[in-house]
């Protein structure tokens, strides 16, 4: 419901959706049937994409994370931009958790990353089996509690700044406070 209107979504599936999720601005709402995806434009009910062999979703910032049991997925093409995968699905969890700005992915056998809008980065740790994790709302420390230790990490302090630039810039140098490129036309 959005400003006293209802919506109403018709699902493409035959089976009933077992989660849905609200992008954080409202404009798109993602379900998930059996192992189905389906992402919907909330204004106009516009089915945008249908996603298959995912099991759970959530959106971080505005783009959609799903996963199964080799790992997680980017949910914002057609085709589903894979991160943290294994070989072989090993039966253990694999876990999503939104934040305001992104999003912590974890499994049981030990993957951690932070997505955001800049993309997925792996998160850098003992190669430990992972029994719980949690980010605090702002998305600047996250605690992970393995076998006989719990360890918090300042994300300001394993994730470096990043600076979008154009795709023909060289770098040139860096000195203490600036980096020095140069972009070509």
């Amino acid at each position: 419901v959005s400003g006293g209107d209802r919506r109403t979504i018709n699902l493409v599936s035959t089976s009933t959706p077992h989660a849905v999720r609200i992008s954080p601005d409202g404009t798109r709402v993602a379900t998930v049937a059996g192992w189905v995806v389906h992402e919907w434009k909330v204004e106009t009910s516009e089915l945008l994409h249908t996603w298959e062999r995912i099991s759970e979703v959530d959106y971080a910032g505005d783009v959609l994370y799903g996963h199964n049991g080799y790992g997680f997925y980017s949910l914002d093409r057609a085709t589903p931009t894979p991160h943290l995968l294994t070989k072989h699905a090993v039966g253990t969890g694999n876990h999503l958790i939104p934040f305001r700005r992104g999003a912590l992915l974890y499994s049981d056998r030990g993957d951690l990353a932070y997505a955001n809008a800049d993309g997925v980065r792996k998160l850098a740790h003992r190669s430990l089996e992972i029994k719980r994790a949690a980010i605090d709302g702002g998305g600047t420390q996250i605690a992970v509690a393995f076998d006989r230790d719990l360890v918090v990490m300042d994300l300001d302090q394993v994730l470096p700044p990043s600076f979008a630039v154009p795709r023909n810039t060289e770098l040139l140098g860096l000195t203490s406070s600036h980096a020095v490129v140069r972009t070509t036309v």
